[in-house]
């Protein structure tokens, strides 16, 4: 398995991407954020997508070259059309707009649409924390990818929820997971590396539990969190992410690709009249579950974010390790773009 240091990885991706008609801060900021993916642990959301990114430019489905604009603008809210460009880009962009309003109203709402896939939504609500702030961010899926509970056709996008909230310890809480038991892209990493799914993960055409990745990719289905829990909570972001925000849903024939997004800031410091009684919460709130008696066989209770934080300083150091497939997809990539390879 090949070992690639972080700016060799975003280099290489950055070159493919401008091979491809992105151009130069666009292809960076693209890089950037699959690497940091990669760094984070998160390996589904990284340089796995490179191939998958530069097949939408080519089918005309993803404009490498659209910036955002803002179509709605009021003192604590507003729309941004993404033109089809790159989702990481159109998402950075907005979180920052939102970030700005709750700066001064004390809550920013943003809303994304036609905004191509826009990778961890953690990733953008993560600014707002490092801000000292409160960020939520609500996403609906590319593609239908997830069964609704009790049915087995596709309908639901895998559809995160991202909350990041500042700490006293300047380590901040990130919650940002997936409403269904895995996402797309953890199936295309299981795929790839020869991995089962786990159990309850996933089900084939016929409705049949399955840890096989290549039923999902023939007509199968991914699975709610939570069962009919989890499927109401998908629905939930479809009409906050989706129709609020006027990107529709995977469901719609008439959609175009893309993820449709709300985000959320809050500043605490208007809330509770100044930041310190909200860190003294969220410090209160560590200690306790850090503090929790263990159940049998666990080291150690982690905050959410911990995992991928810690992953990011091991790999910074260690380098990030790339699958077989994964790697050939990318060496593959950029002889046909005539990209020089590290």
């Amino acid at each position: 398995m090949p070992i690639f240091q972080a700016a060799a990885l975003t280099d290489l991706a950055r070159k493919i991407f401008q091979a491809a008609g992105a151009p130069p801060k666009a292809a960076q900021r693209v890089s950037e954020s699959l690497v940091g993916a990669n760094l984070a642990g998160i390996d589904s959301h990284g340089v796995v997508r490179v191939a998958q990114y530069v097949g939408f430019i080519q089918k005309g489905e993803l404009d490498p070259k659209a910036g955002p604009t803002v179509v709605v603008d009021h003192p604590s809210l507003a729309m941004v059309d993404g033109h089809h460009g790159f989702g990481q880009v159109i998402a950075v962009y907005g979180i920052e707009i939102a970030m700005e309003k709750a700066r001064s109203t004390g809550i920013g709402v943003v809303g994304l649409r036609r905004t191509h896939h826009i990778g961890r939504v953690g990733e953008y609500v993560l600014k707002a924390a490092e801000a000292k702030m409160v960020g939520v961010g609500f996403c609906n899926g590319c593609t239908p990818n997830v069964a609704p509970f009790g049915a087995i056709q596709r309908v639901f996008g895998t559809n995160p929820i991202a909350c990041a909230a500042p700490s006293r310890d300047g380590n901040p809480i990130l919650i940002d997971l997936a409403t269904s038991l895995a996402t797309e892209g953890k199936v295309r990493v299981a795929r790839n590396t020869g991995q089962r799914l786990e159990k309850e993960t996933a089900i084939n055409r016929r409705g049949e539990e399955t840890t096989s990745p290549d039923d999902f990719y023939d007509g199968g289905a991914l699975l709610p969190i939570g069962r009919h829990k989890g499927s109401a909570l998908s629905l939930m972001i479809e009409i906050l992410g989706g129709f609020l925000t006027g990107a529709g849903s995977p469901a719609f024939a008439d959609r175009d690709i893309g993820n449709g997004v709300l985000f959320i800031v809050l500043d605490p410091k208007i809330f509770r009249e100044g930041l310190d009684p909200f860190l003294d919460d969220m410090e209160r709130m560590q200690k306790a579950i850090k503090k929790a008696e263990r159940a049998k066989g666990v080291e150690e209770v982690l905050l959410p974010g911990e995992p991928e934080f810690r992953s990011e300083r091991i790999r910074r150091e260690t380098g990030i390790p790339l699958d077989e497939k994964t790697w050939a997809e990318l060496r593959d990539l950029a002889e046909r773009l005539g990209v020089s390879q590290p």
